[in-house]
């Protein structure tokens, strides 16, 4: 036979309400560390995006300046 609900008690409810608080609290930290982890990641690309960048411009035997005025007057 059914014994019906359990009765939930102000105890009870605390401390759900606490380990629910925790879970929020651990899940902010790790939302944190990826975020830190992911503006690392995008300067790593950054760099090594310019390195290429660098390492063409350096074996096309031109300097940096005339590398650019070739490619802006090449977009015109």
């Amino acid at each position: 036979m059914p014994r019906g609900r359990k009765k939930e008690t102000l105890e009870n409810l605390t401390e759900e309400l606490t380990k629910v608080d925790d879970r929020i609290a651990y899940y902010k930290q790790q939302l944190s560390n990826l975020k830190v982890h992911r503006k690392k990641l995008c300067a790593a690309i950054e760099k090594t995006e310019m390195e290429s960048l660098y390492a063409a411009v350096k074996a096309s035997g031109k300097t940096p300046k005339e590398w650019l005025t070739q490619f802006h007057s090449e977009g015109q």
